[in-house]
């Protein structure tokens, strides 16, 4: 795989996961290999992309996708988020207090915690635009409600109402096509 995932990152993911009740369901549908990675996430300060995809087809098996999209909101709103909310927040002063501001951005914050995947920001309004996310790998269905769950963070930080709603159409494993729209 060509994309990586922090360490720090995985380990939030894993006590996300810990706190479920099936999370050994989870876990008994990896690899043997995303299974020593989920074991001990911080051995490693970058994981393949591929124990992240393992990971997250193994939750749609057993949860389904809405538990997907809470799981991965979940995880960056009690451990990533609040890391990259400092830097957020002086960005969000400066330039207006908007999930635009972290949308427009979201290429250069992700750089901490995943490798391999840009993201591109197209304003259709002041309060809504579309979101491109390029994986250089491909993925499935199950990674982009992974990432809806990721995107719905920003909306928190900015005190605002928001929705994402992903593309499915034309959905062609690279590209990962979300609609974003806010209120205040």
């Amino acid at each position: 795989m060509e994309w990586q995932y922090s360490g720090v990152g995985l380990k939030a993911l894993v006590e996300v996961l810990r706190a479920r009740p099936d999370v050994e369901q989870v876990f008994a549908r990896v690899s043997p290999a995303t299974r020593e990675a989920l074991e001990r996430p911080s051995l490693s300060k970058w994981h393949d992309g591929a124990v992240i995809f393992d990971v997250t087809l193994a939750m749609d098996a057993v949860m389904g996708g809405d538990a997907i999209e809470a799981v991965y909101y979940e995880h960056v709103r009690r451990s990533i988020g609040p890391l990259m909310a400092p830097f957020v927040k002086v960005a969000l002063s400066l330039a207006g207090n908007d999930p635009r501001t972290i949308f427009k951005r979201m290429d250069g914050m992700m750089g901490s915690v995943v490798k391999g995947v840009a993201s591109a920001w197209s304003e259709t309004t002041p309060t809504a635009g579309v979101l491109t996310l390029t994986h250089r790998d491909e993925v499935k269905v199950p990674s982009v409600r992974a990432w809806a769950g990721v995107l719905r963070y920003p909306f928190d930080l900015c005190e605002v109402k928001g929705t994402v709603r992903p593309r499915l159409d034309g959905f062609d494993g690279h590209h990962l096509v979300y609609d974003l729209a806010w209120t205040r």
